[in-house]
C-alpha cells in the first residue's frame, strides 16, 4: 500500500483486499485497510464480507464493526444501515442468528450512542432532516429500517414533538375544545380542511384531528346506510340511491383518493382501511347492478331485494374492519399505542394456530365421515317409520362445521346425528375418536395457542415504551406529509388544489430554468468584463448581486436546501466523542492502551534512576 498499490482493485473472484482480510481473521491487516480508500456502501452488499466481518468482530470484541463504522464518511448512517443488513441476515442464516442478531444489536447501540453525542453538539434537527446518497431524509431512514432503538432516543422524540405541534403553544384543553367543534359543527371541520387561506391545517396535530372526525363521519353514514329502521330494504324502489347512499359513495371515493395521494403505513394494521375501499367498491357495484336490474326488469323484485342485503352485508363488514381502524388513530397515545402492535403480533400468533388447526381438524373430519358412511341398506321411505335424518351421509363440510362448534363445547357426544345404518360399534368408535379429538384440540393446541400469546404479550410488554415511540414517530412522519383535506372533501376540494399547485410547480420550474439560463447567459467571463470596463466595478458588483437574486436562495444560501448527511456534522469530532465516551481514548485524544504503557515506562524509568 505505501508504494502505491489501490486498495480498490478486486482480485479474480472478485473480492476486495478487505474482504480477504476478513475471511481470514486478519484484524491488523483489517484495522489498515479501513483507513484506506473503501466503498462503505458495496461492502455492506456483500453478503460474505458481512458474514466474515461479524465472526471477525466476536473474536476481537466487536472491534472491526466499530471501526467498520467509525472510519465511514456518516458514521450514524453507516450503523443503522449495517444493523439492517445483520438483521435480514439473521432471517436467512439460521444457524448464526445469534451472533447475528447480537452484531445487529451492536450496530443499533453505536448509532443510538453517536445520535446522543451529536444532539448534545449539534442540532438534532439538521441531522434527521440530512439526506444519504439516495436523497433520503435521515428520519425517513430509521423508520424505513425500522431502527426502533434509535428512534426512541429523546433528541428524536423531541424533534417528532416539535413538528407534531409546531409553533402552536396551546394548552391540551384547547385542542380539546376544537376537536370536538369539529364533531359538533361539521361547517368548522370543512372551512379548516380547505387549504386555500388557511395555515391551521399544515400542522400535523391538526391534520390528525380533521382525519380522526373524516373517519367517525364514515362510520356514521355507514351505520345509516346498514342500520336504518326508518327505510327498510322493502320500501327501496330501485330508481335512484338516496341521499345517504350518494354521500357513502363520495365518501368512498374521497377515501380511496386519499390512500393513492398520501404516505400510508401498511405495517400491522395499516391495510385495514385498504380492505374497507376494497369492500366498499364491491356493495357499489353489487348496488349498482341492483338498479340496472329494477330499470330494464332484468330480475324479480325478490331477487333485486336480496341483491341489496347483500350490498348491506358487505357494508356491515366494512362498518366492522372501520372500527378496528381507531387502533391506527391511538397509536399517538402512549397507553394504547403498544396496542396495536399487540394485536397485531397475537393475529400473527393465532393464524400460526389456525394452520396447526387446520390440519388435524381436517384429518378428524374425514375420519367421522367415514364412522357415518351407511353400512345397511335404507329401507323404503313410504312404509318406513325410522326418521330420514338418520339415513343421510354427514358430508365433510357437516363434520368439520361440527368439530368446529364442538371446540367450544357447543356439541355432546350424545347428541350428534344418529346411526341409523351402521352397526352398533359406530356409536363407540364415534365417541373414541370424539374424546381424542377433543383431548388434542383443547388440552393441546389450545393452551399452546394461550401459551404463545402469553409469550407475545410479555415480550411487546417489556418493550411497550419503544414501541409506542417508534408508532409515534411513523404517526408524525406521516401526517407532516399528508394532504391536509380530508375525505370527502378531497374529491371537491382537495384533488382540484392539488392539480393547480402541480401545474403552478411545473410552470415555476419552467420559468427557473428559463432564469437561469438568461442570468449564466448574462454573466459570461466576456461580458461581466465589458460591464466591468464600461461601467465600472461598483455597478459590475451590483449585477453580481442581482445574479445572486436571480438564481435564487438554494444557490446562495445553503441553509435552506438539505444538506449531505456526511457534512452536516464534523463527524471526525463526534467520534472522537464517542472513543472518549466508551473509554478508548482518554480525553486529551490518547489511546488508553498507549497511555497505560507510557505510564509503565515511566515507572520503571523513575525506580531505576532510584536505585
Amino acid at each position: 500500500m505505501d508504494s502505491g498499490a489501490d486498495p480498490t482493485l478486486r482480485a479474480k473472484d472478485g473480492r476486495v483486499p478487505l474482504c480477504c482480510a476478513a475471511g481470514a481473521g486478519h484484524f491488523q491487516v483489517l484495522s489498515y485497510l479501513f483507513k484506506k480508500e473503501h466503498n462503505a456502501l458495496s461492502l455492506m452488499e456483500d453478503k460474505s464480507f458481512l458474514l466474515d466481518l461479524m465472526v471477525c468482530s466476536k473474536q476481537h470484541e466487536n472491534k472491526p464493526i466499530q471501526e467498520f463504522i467509525l472510519v465511514s464518511p456518516a458514521p450514524i448512517d453507516t450503523a443503522v444501515k449495517l444493523a439492517k443488513c445483520y438483521e435480514n441476515l439473521s432471517q436467512k442464516e439460521k444457524d448464526r442468528t445469534r451472533d447475528l442478531e447480537a452484531a445487529c444489536e451492536y450496530c443499533d447501540q453505536i448509532a443510538t450512542d453517536l445520535l446522543s453525542i451529536a444532539a448534545t453538539t449539534n442540532n438534532a434537527g439538521r441531522l434527521l432532516r440530512a439526506v444519504d446518497h439516495k436523497g433520503t431524509e435521515f428520519l425517513d431512514v430509521l423508520i424505513e429500517l425500522e431502527r426502533k432503538d434509535v428512534v426512541a432516543q429523546h433528541a428524536v422524540q423531541q424533534y417528532l414533538t416539535n413538528v407534531w405541534i409546531g409553533n402552536m403553544k396551546w394548552a391540551g384543553w384547547k385542542f380539546i375544545v376544537l376537536f370536538f367543534s369539529f364533531l359538533i359543527c361539521p361547517l368548522i371541520w370543512i372551512v379548516v380542511s380547505c387549504p386555500i387561506g388557511n395555515r391551521l391545517s399544515n400542522k400535523p396535530i391538526i391534520k390528525f384531528m380533521l382525519y380522526l372526525v373524516s373517519h367517525i363521519f364514515f362510520i356514521v353514514i355507514l351505520t345509516f346506510t346498514t342500520v336504518n329502521p326508518w327505510l327498510p330494504l322493502y320500501k327501496n324502489t330501485g330508481q335512484w340511491p338516496h341521499w345517504h347512499e350518494w354521500l357513502l359513495a363520495t365518501f368512498v371515493l374521497g377515501v380511496f383518493l386519499a390512500e393513492l395521494t398520501n404516505p400510508a403505513d401498511r405495517d400491522g394494521l395499516g391495510g385495514i382501511k385498504v380492505v374497507v375501499v376494497f369492500v366498499c367498491f364491491i356493495a357499489v357495484m353489487v348496488h349498482l347492478m341492483a338498479i340496472v336490474s329494477g330499470l330494464l326488469s332484468l330480475f324479480d323484485e325478490e331477487r333485486r331485494l336480496v341483491m341489496l342485503y347483500i350490498r348491506n352485508q358487505l357494508l356491515a363488514v366494512a362498518l366492522l374492519l372501520s372500527f378496528l381502524e381507531f387502533l391506527n388513530f391511538l397509536t399517538f397515545h402512549h397507553l394504547f399505542g403498544p396496542w396495536a402492535v399487540i394485536i397485531r403480533d397475537l393475529i400473527k400468533d393465532l393464524l400460526r394456530f389456525l394452520a396447526i388447526l387446520g390440519i388435524f381438524m381436517v384429518g378428524f373430519s374425514l375420519h367421522v365421515c367415514a364412522i357415518y358412511q351407511p353400512v345397511f341398506q335404507p329401507p323404503d321411505t313410504i312404509n318406513g317409520t325410522l326418521p330420514s335424518v338418520g339415513q343421510e351421509f354427514q358430508s365433510p363440510v357437516d363434520t368439520f362445521e361440527m368439530l368446529f362448534y364442538a371446540l367450544f363445547g357447543l356439541v355432546e357426544p350424545d347428541y350428534m346425528p344418529p346411526m341409523h345404518l351402521s352397526p352398533p360399534i359406530a356409536k363407540v368408535i364415534m365417541k373414541l375418536v370424539f374424546g381424542v379429538y377433543m383431548m388434542v384440540t383443547v388440552v393441546v393446541l389450545i393452551n399452546l395457542l394461550i401459551a404463545m400469546m402469553s409469550n407475545t404479550y410479555q415480550r411487546i410488554q417489556a418493550q411497550s415504551d419503544t414501541e409506542w415511540k417508534f408508532g409515534r414517530a411513523k404517526l408524525i412522519r406521516n401526517m407532516n406529509l399528508t394532504s391536509p383535506t380530508p375525505s370527502p372533501i378531497n374529491v371537491f376540494i382537495g384533488i382540484p388544489y392539488m392539480a393547480y399547485q402541480k401545474l403552478e410547480r411545473i410552470r415555476n420550474e419552467r420559468k427557473g430554468r428559463v432564469g437561469l439560463a438568461t442570468a449564466a447567459l448574462a454573466h459570461r467571463p466576456s461580458v461581466v468584463a465589458t460591464k466591468q470596463w464600461l461601467q465600472g466595478q461598483r455597478r459590475a458588483s451590483r449585477a453580481t448581486s442581482h445574479m445572486s437574486r436571480t438564481l435564487g436562495p438554494s444557490m446562495t444560501d445553503e441553509g435552506e436546501a438539505p444538506k449531505p448527511i456526511t457534512d452536516v456534522i464534523n463527524w471526525p469530532s463526534i467520534v472522537k466523542k464517542y472513543l472518549e465516551f466508551i473509554g478508548a481514548i482518554g480525553v486529551g485524544g490518547e489511546e488508553q492502551d498507549d497511555k497505560q504503557d507510557n505510564t509503565d515506562a515511566a515507572d520503571d524509568s523513575n525506580s531505576q534512576s532510584n536505585v
